[in-house]
Order: C-alpha cells, then sequence, then structure tokens
C-alpha cells in the first residue's frame, strides 16, 4: 500500500523551551577635573567605577555549564567524568557569576598648546564594555528547564512507525 505524499515523513522535533526573564544591572560613577598646569599645559584627571551585576531570571531558571566540576552521576558510577550543570537559586545565588567590584577605571589627558594655532592633544584611559548576555553566550543557558522530544519515524528505516496523524504516540 503507497501511503499519499506528506502523511508520513522522515523525523522531527517537537521542543518546549522555557521563556526567560532576565534582568542585569549597570551601575557607574564618575569624576573628571581639568587643572591648568602652566599657560600652555593643561592637565586633565578623571576616575569611573562601574559594576555591573551578573544577570539574574525573575523566576531562577538560569544554568550555567562548568567543564572544569566532576560530573555528579559519573560519581555514582565511579569514575570521574567533567562537566556539570550549576544551578542559580535554592541556596545558591541567584546570578551565575559573581559580580565584579573591582572596575576601577582611570582617565588621564593632557593638552600643551605649541603656537596660538596648534595644539598637542594625548590621553589614556581603562574602559570596561558591558558585557550582554543572552541565551547560550557564555554558557549562560535554561538548560534543564527546556525539553525537546525527538520523532522516531521509522525503526527500520523503510516501514513507518510513527505518523503524522500521531507522531508522538506512547506505547
Amino acid at each position: 500500500m503507497r501511503l499519499p505524499p506528506g502523511y508520513w515523513a522522515n523525523g522531527g522535533t517537537f521542543s518546549y523551551n522555557a521563556a526567560t526573564a532576565i534582568s542585569k544591572k549597570y551601575l557607574g560613577w564618575y569624576f573628571q577635573d581639568d587643572w591648568k598646569a602652566t599657560r600652555k599645559l593643561t592637565v586633565n584627571l578623571g576616575v569611573r567605577y562601574e559594576i555591573q551585576t551578573a544577570p539574574t531570571d525573575r523566576f531562577d531558571r538560569l544554568s550555567s555549564f562548568d567543564p572544569n566540576a566532576t560530573n555528579p552521576i559519573s560519581q555514582v558510577a565511579g569514575i570521574t567524568v567533567p562537566g556539570q550543570l550549576n544551578y542559580v537559586g535554592g541556596g545558591n545565588p541567584r546570578g551565575v557569576y559573581d559580580t565584579p567590584h573591582n572596575n576601577i577605571a582611570p582617565r588621564l589627558g593632557l593638552a600643551y598648546q605649541l603656537s596660538d594655532k596648534l595644539v598637542l592633544r594625548g590621553g589614556f584611559g581603562i574602559y570596561f564594555v558591558p558585557a550582554i548576555e543572552q541565551g547560550d553566550y557564555q554558557g549562560l543557558d535554561l538548560y534543564g528547564f527546556s525539553q525537546a522530544t525527538g520523532w522516531v519515524a521509522t525503526l527500520d528505516g523503510i516501514t513507518p512507525n510513527n505518523l503524522l496523524s500521531n507522531p508522538f504516540r506512547m506505547g
């Protein structure tokens, strides 16, 4: 018996992914002052302090992968396999990493007047670029809170096992 086109397929996946509700705070303070050291030399001094908090999820559903930790399931089997998922909340911090509190960024600028129409300027500064974590970036994701169910269309490569009318049947 020949099946009508589109009635069965080779395979597929049905996914249910939890939605994220991530928030992250970015705070910064800045102080700057100009000092006229001589008639021709102006010095600009400044410092900026920044705090970027670790991202958190409203429902504490974030997880991160630590490739150096020992997998707890492998310990039960008596072997050591690296790699473990770390979940936030439930006694653990809500962020997936510790918030750095040492982002101090000094600035220094000089301006020297060589002539009435020519000024030489230079400067130095340390800057911190805001990190943006979103989905699988830097290991940040909802692993353990999402589910993918595979569709086994055939067991022998010829005979259809699960048809489109009921692709995820049980038993």
